[in-house]
């Protein structure tokens, strides 16, 4: 089987060029998932800036962990870290529940910049996703 996974968005958001940053984390050993945080100088709408930030506050309260770019979709995990989190979301909450399960397992994680194209300014999570994906992360952290 497979040492690790990486994921990427399938919107063309994300630049293959950005692949070999977690591939060298991963290799290290100090990192059991590499998280990508987008570099907020391209362009990102502000309301997805304010409420992904909002999201890691959230996240760090509850769940002790603090990840500067919780909704980006470009991460990597090792076997560990994958048999250590594997998520129940669809959809949006994945990115999420995905995080919250790290802080609650201790994984050591580390993040990298990535460059991040925004084809559509209105694409994304929408005010509902993100209100659904809040009481998500309330039931989380009960139920992980």
């Amino acid at each position: 089987g497979a040492d690790a996974i990486i994921f990427m968005d399938g919107d063309n958001q994300h630049m293959p060029g950005d692949l070999p940053k977690f591939i060298k984390h991963l290799e290290s050993g100090g990192c059991d998932v590499v998280l990508g945080s987008r570099n907020y100088s391209y362009g990102v709408p502000l309301i997805r800036f304010l409420g992904n930030k909002f999201a890691s506050v959230v996240l760090a309260i509850l769940f002790g962990i603090y990840v500067s770019d919780v909704l980006c979709g470009f991460k990597a995990l090792t076997k560990k870290a994958y048999q250590k989190i594997r998520w129940d979301s669809t959809g949006y909450g994945v990115e999420t529940e995905m995080v919250a399960r790290i802080g609650k397992t201790k994984l050591n994680f580390c993040e990298v910049t990535v460059q991040s194209i925004y084809h559509d300014k209105v694409k994304g999570v929408t005010i509902l996703d993100a209100v659904g994906i809040m009481g998500e992360i309330i039931k989380w952290r009960f139920t992980i």
